[in-house]
């Protein structure tokens, strides 16, 4: 089988790669959600998100911890995917995450910087008025998504061997590893899950699975069935502000993420939505409903063309630190004078600086507040109805929390919700009393419904397959504490022999790197140039010495940790972090 968008290893399509060879784990950042630099332009759609998505809900079929045979056959899986096809929108994009009841298989809990909570416990956050969701039970989801349907078939087969078919190869790369006998391969929802986004292909999909008449509803521009564009600038963050990294707070306490750093959050729902009941409102009545009741059609257009990049409009911004008033403010008054507010004016509320965990303030003009999720979520006709499957990606879970309570009504205050050092957000938050207001007229809230939720931790890219909670750590010493020179010399690195672990002969040489946190965490640093045992007349009891070259490492003038990062000989993470003063005598 020969498919469109193969990857640099399987003849890619000529020029959409650099000719040095397939992309790697330092270009994606080491984050497995590291999709939006590889959304190529094509000539039909041009630059958009993958159309095609699926979702596989899984569990690990043996009991006790996963053993190394089953991660090893499971990350060589995964690398057939990559092997095969171009790492794009054109070709694949995938992820995988992994359930609190995963997790629950280890001794020891996740690192204390990683808030992955049950799905019953978020459920009971957020819920609205008689919905009752079924927290979702597998322990395992991947997410694989391309422009191409047919893509995510034959990857979907190769997973799993090709059953019933004399086949071993796709696009011309040998599947010699599958998840068979690892995982039960899904073949019907909730199992399975399906669906698409962008152009024609909601008001397709519903005209023919659902019904004709309702699929005739929907414009054949609008990207998602309820017939307005969502992911514009100011309502969607970038990777980076959704990703788990060495150095993040919550409530003003750093909260490490331990060797999960640029992993990130999933949130998974499959929502219900009742476009008969969202179609016999008027287009007037469902602008107002999805934005705001200052938006008119003249501002929105057809399907939120004329919005442009952000979601205000051209007399008022929906939610801007820099304008003197904002939609997102007026959310009480507008419940109070007009009975109706917008989905996107009360969503607005919940934006902050990520970085500097302020909601609005006196701060660099030129930067924008920051959503807190970022959605890459897809229309459905799973069960023959029209649904929404809503992925979000997120630094913490309360986030999710935090921002659906800002959807689900009226009252809100920002400072509350938000977890937050005390006066941290003083005078700077939104807050905005109850109002009884039909929940009809409360955004569309009244037009969706949730089905099921779940919660996943999607690890970095390199602890893709079956990692365990916690990484093995090391007891290092370094020589050199105090780095003179970032470009000339060597960083010895002494890695102690434990009763437990013997790193001379249980240490994969080829999976360590050194360097600051941030840079090995991102799949860089520096590689050992040399490596032997401390005492060579006492080579069993032996320590293991590591050399690196400072150029390599990564390291500046404002370094003050060194990490270092490998894997066993059985795939299992080890990491330890130290101390690292840099003097360059100036």
């Amino acid at each position: 089988m020969n498919l469109y968008g193969l990857s640099d290893d399987a003849a890619a399509v000529s020029g959409d790669h650099d000719e040095s060879g397939p992309i790697t784990i330092v270009e994606r950042n080491n984050r497995q959600h590291a999709w939006d630099d590889f959304i190529l332009e094509d000539d039909e759609h041009g630059l958009a998100p993958p159309r095609h998505h699926l979702l596989l809900c899984l569990d690990y079929r043996k009991p006790g911890q996963p053993t190394s045979d089953d991660r090893q056959a499971v990350a060589g899986a995964l690398g057939h995917l990559e092997a095969a096809f171009e790492w794009s929108n054109r070709g694949l994009l995938f992820t995988i995450g992994y359930a609190p009841g995963y997790f629950d298989r280890f001794d020891e809990p996740l690192p204390p910087g990683i808030d992955l909570r049950p799905a019953d416990e978020v459920i009971d956050a957020i819920k609205v008025g008689d919905e009752d969701p079924t927290p979702e039970p597998y322990e395992i989801i991947m997410h694989l998504s391309s422009n191409n349907a047919v893509h995510l078939l034959a990857a979907e087969e190769a997973l799993w061997g090709f059953p019933g078919q004399d086949r071993d190869h796709l696009n011309g790369v040998h599947i010699e590893h599958t998840f068979e006998g690892i995982f039960e391969k899904p073949t019907t929802f909730p199992g399975r899950r399906t669906g698409f986004v962008g152009a024609s292909l909601p008001k397709q999909e519903i005209h023919d699975t659902v019904d004709e008449d309702l699929g005739d509803a929907i414009h054949g521009d609008a990207p998602l069935s309820m017939g307005f564009e969502s992911g514009l600038d100011d309502n969607l963050p970038d990777e980076t502000a959704v990703s788990l990294v060495h150095d993040q707070t919550l409530s003003g306490d750093f909260e490490q993420p331990g060797v999960f750093a640029q992993g990130t959050i999933e949130h998974v729902s499959k929502l219900d939505l009742d476009l008969d009941g969202w179609y016999d409102q008027t287009k007037e009545e469902r602008i107002h409903r999805m934005f705001s009741p200052h938006h008119t059609e003249s501002d929105v257009g057809e399907v939120g063309e004329e919005l442009g990049s952000t979601s205000g409009t051209d007399e008022m911004p929906m939610r801007d630190h820099r304008a003197d008033d904002a939609i997102a403010r007026h959310t009480q008054e507008d419940a109070e004078e007009q009975g109706l507010v917008g989905h996107a004016q009360k969503l607005a509320r919940a934006r902050f600086d990520v970085d500097l965990r302020q909601t609005d303030a006196e701060r660099d003009p030129t930067r924008s507040l920051d959503t807190t999720i970022l959605r890459r979520d897809f229309d459905t006709t799973d069960q023959q109805q029209p649904g929404l499957h809503f992925v979000a990606l997120m630094r913490f879970n309360g986030y999710m929390v935090y921002t659906r309570r800002a959807m689900n009504g009226v009252r809100f205050d920002s400072e509350t919700e938000l977890p937050s050092e005390p006066g941290e957000l003083e005078g700077t938050r939104i807050t905005h009393e109850d109002v009884e207001l039909p929940i009809e007229d409360d955004g569309f809230l009244a037009f969706i419904t949730a089905q099921r939720r779940g919660n996943y931790l999607v690890p970095p890219l390199e602890l893709r397959a079956l990692p365990p909670a916690r990484a093995l750590r090391l007891d290092i010493d370094m020589d050199i504490t105090r780095l003179t020179s970032l470009s000339e010399g060597r960083i010895p690195v002494v890695i102690r022999r434990t009763e437990a672990f013997d790193p001379k002969t249980e240490l994969d040489l080829e999976t360590v790197r050194f360097g600051p946190p941030a840079v090995v965490d991102q799949g860089g640093g520096a590689t050992p140039v040399d490596a032997g045992p401390v005492n060579e007349d006492m080579i069993e009891t032996a320590d293991l010495l590591l050399e690196f070259e400072a150029a390599d490492a990564g390291f500046d003038n404002q370094s003050t940790e060194s990490r270092l990062f490998g894997k066993t000989n059985e795939g299992y993470p080890v990491q330890s972090t130290a101390e690292m003063v840099v003097d360059l005598g100036e």
